[in-house]
Formats: C-alpha cells, sequence, structure tokens
C-alpha cells in the first residue's frame, strides 16, 4: 500500500543473488521462500485470532491478498536475479 514492496523487491534482489551465487537449486531456494511466506501468514492468522472483533472479513480479505502478491513478487525478482548470476537459467 505504501511502497513497500520496494523494500520486498529488494530482499528478492539481495537473496537472489545471494542463492544464486552460491549455486543452491532453484527451487530448493523458492521452496524456502514458500515456507517463509507461509510464516508470514500464520502470523497474520494469529493476530487476527487475538484481535478478531475490530478486524472486518475485507480487512483479512486484503492482507492476505497483499500478502500473496508481495511475495509473489519478490519471488519474481529472486528467479531474475538468481537466474543473472546463478546457472545463467531457473
Amino acid at each position: 500500500k505504501d511502497g513497500s514492496f520496494k523494500n520486498v523487491s529488494g530482499w528478492g534482489e539481495e537473496i537472489g543473488t545471494k542463492e544464486g551465487g552460491l549455486g543452491n537449486p532453484v527451487y530448493v531456494s523458492i521452496g524456502d521462500l514458500k515456507k517463509f511466506g507461509g510464516i508470514f501468514v500464520k502470523k497474520v492468522e494469529g493476530f487476527i485470532r487475538v484481535d478478531e472483533c475490530s478486524i472486518g472479513e475485507e480487512d483479512i480479505i486484503v492482507w492476505k491478498r497483499r500478502l500473496k502478491e508481495g511475495f509473489d513478487g519478490m519471488i519474481g525478482v529472486f528467479t531474475m536475479y538468481y537466474g543473472e548470476v546463478g546457472e545463467g537459467e531457473v
């Protein structure tokens, strides 16, 4: 919402460059990133359970959508930089 995708994108670039340089298989790294995304979703769900009276259904939908979009975008950036420094292909 507030431009924070730039931070997520920068993180994707940093991790993609690092993992590609190490030669780690891209499918392993993406699997790890998906697990990390799952941790974020669980944190949001925990927050919702604690404060559910003041959180509307629309808020929950928006939060989950933004998390998914953020992680999908970050994985796209990750694979681009991974490919540039890694095996040349993903």
